[in-house]
This record gives structure tokens, C-alpha cells and sequence, in this order.
């Protein structure tokens, strides 16, 4: 399989309409679709986020394990067949039409629901929009006791370059820059708070400026970290789930730096 980067993420809530002025008003996204029930937005890197409304007609039972976070890949078909052949568990059929945006939910080593993706229309723009300077989803963190399944899953079947790995973390890059972070609880790189499921991370413009804004709207922010001008910081939305605020810092690649 060609995993090329990070390209979804659905987020299914009771917490709806809070959930989604969130979304459009504190973090300044623009909507691209509204219904009832559903809401997408557009991030600048062509990245979206989707929060669904339990028991809408566009709702996903299965949805009940945190984020699901959706990875483009190269060839929709043979990731899927990848998959199958690997033993993971195919949730529904897959969505969307040959030729356009097209999406097969799965079940991940540590138990949590992702996708793969086919967006062969994803535009991608250098620019940061609404107060906290979004400027699209460049960061998956995973927090799972399937520590060793789950890095064998991320190197072996999404075949990502490993950057760094030790005993209790393991850092890998996807072929566009993206990054995913593997934690094994209780280590020393261990966050305890990320209990609600896989944790995506939003690159923003300037960090300080994004947490003053959180700040001004009493955002709960459990942990944060700098190094120079990167860093991250952690924060609950109001669908109850932790998420991340990120500056990457600048490497040989121009995207990373390690903390």
C-alpha cells in the first residue's frame, strides 16, 4: 500500500451543534457542505473535518471510538485489497464513485476506526485562515497498549518511513510530509489524557496566537510543549475528545522537528 498523508477526519457527537460552532466559529473553518445532520469543512491544505449527528441519515454507528482519521492513499482498490489480505476488518461497503472522492472505513490494530481515501481532486494551498491561523492536518498521534501491532500496521501494511523509534514511541512520515506518532502508555513520552481515541493534530501559523484565542473562549488545553518556534498543544473540543494544535519546526525536510 501507498499511504501518501493525512486527509479526514469525522468526528460523531451528541454534543452536535457545540461541536460544530467550534469548528466554524473558534477555529474559523469554512463550511463546504450542511445538512441536518451532517457538516463538512475545508482546510487549506485540502484536508477536511466531518462532524456527524447520531441517528442522522448520514450517520455511522460504528463511529464510537474517538476520531476516525481518514489516509489518502495511491490506489484505492489495492489498499483495500491490502487490507483485506492483512485481516483487518472492513466496516460497510465503500463509499463514494470510482473516478471521484471515494472512502472504505476499517478497524486499526488498537481497536480504533480510520479510512483510506481516494481524493483524486485534492487541492492543496499555502495559506492560514480564521483566528488560530489553520492551516491543515498534519499530525496523527495513536496511544494504544497495541503498541507493537499498531507500529508494525503503520510500517508494514501503510509501509510509512520510520524517523525514530525506541521502547516507548515510534515517529513515522508519510510520503507528503504528514506525521504519525506512536505512544506506548506509561513511557516517559506517555500523555495520559489521550484517552479518547486516536488524537489529530491541525498545523497552525503562529501557536501562541491559537492559544490566546483558546484561552479568551476557556478551551481546556491539558498539555503543552515548545521547542524554538514548533511545539504543540493539546486541547479538549466539545465533542469530549482531545485534539492538537501544532507548528512544526524546520528540518532537511522543511516539516519537522523533533521534540
Amino acid at each position: 500500500m501507498e499511504a501518501i498523508g493525512l486527509e479526514w477526519i469525522g468526528t460523531r457527537t451528541a454534543r452536535y451543534e457545540q461541536t460544530t460552532t467550534f469548528f466554524r466559529e473558534i477555529l474559523g473553518l469554512p463550511i463546504a457542505v450542511q445538512r441536518p445532520s451532517f457538516v463538512r469543512f475545508d482546510l487549506p491544505d485540502g484536508s477536511s473535518v466531518e462532524v456527524f449527528r447520531p441517528g442522522g441519515p448520514d450517520d455511522h454507528s460504528y463511529f464510537t471510538t474517538g476520531p476516525v482519521v481518514g489516509i489518502q492513499v495511491k490506489d484505492f482498490d489495492n489498499a483495500r485489497s491490502e487490507l483485506n489480505r492483512a485481516g483487518a476488518t472492513l466496516l460497510g461497503e465503500p463509499g463514494g464513485e470510482v473516478g471521484d472522492y471515494r472512502w472504505q472505513h476499517f478497524r486499526g490494530p488498537d481497536g480504533a476506526v480510520y479510512e483510506i481515501v481516494d481524493d483524486p481532486d485534492r487541492k492543496s494551498t499555502d495559506i492560514a485562515i480564521g483566528p488560530c491561523g489553520v492551516r491543515g492536518f498534519g499530525w496523527l498521534g495513536i496511544r494504544t497498549t497495541e503498541f507493537e501491532g499498531m507500529g508494525g500496521f503503520v510500517s508494514g501494511l501503510l509501509n510509512l518511513e520510520r524517523v525514530e523509534q525506541d521502547r516507548e514511541a515510534a515517529v513515522f512520515r508519510f510520503e507528503n510530509g504528514d506525521i504519525l506518532e506512536v505512544f506506548q502508555p506509561g513511557g516517559p513520552l506517555d500523555h495520559a489524557h489521550l484517552t479518547t481515541g486516536p488524537m489529530p493534530g491541525l498545523v497552525v501559523q503562529d501557536l501562541d496566537r491559537a492559544e490566546s484565542h483558546f484561552s479568551r473562549h476557556r478551551i481546556e488545553m491539558p498539555q503543552r510543549r515548545r521547542f524554538g518556534d514548533a511545539g504543540w498543544t493539546h486541547f479538549r473540543a466539545p465533542d469530549g475528545c482531545v485534539y492538537e494544535i501544532k507548528r512544526f519546526g524546520a528540518d532537511a525536510s522543511g516539516r519537522w522537528t523533533a521534540p
